[in-house]
Formats: C-alpha cells, structure tokens, sequence
C-alpha cells in the first residue's frame, strides 16, 4: 500500500476526519438529538470517555509488556491474547470508538453519532481487515485459534 494512502487511512487520522466533519456539519446545519439533556449527555459521555482512556491505557501497557510494536501499520512480533486482548481483538479501536461516542454524547449531536458509525466502518473494513491479513500471515494457526477464541469487537 502506498504511504500517503497509509497515511490517510491511520486510525487517528479517520479519529479526526470523521471528528471534525461531524463538528462542522453541526456548525453548519445543526442536527440534534430531540430531548438531549445536557446533564445526561455529559455523564454519559464523561463515562464513554473514562472507559476509553482506561482501556486504552491497559491495551497499550500490554502491548508494551509484550514488547510489540504499538504503531498502526507496523508487523507485530508477538500475538498478544492477554490484558484487554482477552475480550476483544481491537480494545483500542474500541477506545477510539468510545471517544467518538462520549463526544457525540456530550454534544447531543445526530452528525457525531453518524460519525461514530461511519467512523466504526472504516475500521472494521478498512484498517482491521488489512491489520488482520498481516497477523494470519504473521502467525498462521497460532492467530486462527486465537480468532476463534476472541471477538473483533467486544
């Protein structure tokens, strides 16, 4: 794959295109959620956000206990099943989908919620896919028994 296309398609870059187009979006044509309470927006989304950073925190401390490369795009040198690994496969995709989510919460915004989704779609089509191809490629039936074991998601 070329590396503007890389680029374009890193996690934190789809993070941020679907962040910011939701925000202006909002701006520009704004699209509510009828019955928003900010209250209720804001601790929802201060949980979604609390949940992100925990289990970002734990996937990354994991990755790096395991000594492999935390870097989207990067070949891992180990297969890590341990940790936030246990339950899901991408528990930092999930962080990143919280964050989206706890945002969309808090600015009781429709265009952040559809954010959150097409942001979800990318990944799950997009980056996972191509991650996936390299760690079966990496690790063979060590992954395939670990695929059988342990959602994509949650």
């Amino acid at each position: 794959m070329k590396p503007a296309v890389r680029i374009l398609t890193a996690p934190p870059v789809l993070f941020l295109v679907c962040l910011t187009t939701g925000l202006l979006l909002q701006r520009a044509r704004p699209l509510d959620i009828d019955g928003h309470s900010f209250l209720v927006g804001m601790a929802t989304g201060c949980a979604a956000l609390l949940l992100a950073v925990g289990l970002a925190a734990w996937g990354i401390l994991e990755l790096k206990r395991q000594a492999t490369p935390i870097e989207p795009g990067s070949t891992p040198t180990r297969l890590v099943s341990t940790g936030p690994y246990r339950f899901s496969r991408n528990p930092l995709y999930v962080a990143l989908l919280l964050v989206h989510a706890g945002i969309a919460a808090m600015t009781g915004s429709w265009w952040l919620v559809m954010g959150t989704v097409a942001l979800f779609g990318m990944l799950d089509r997009v980056v996972v896919v191509r991650e996936e191809a390299v760690i079966r490629q990496t690790f063979g039936a060590e992954y395939a028994a670990y695929r059988s074991r342990v959602r994509r998601w949650l």
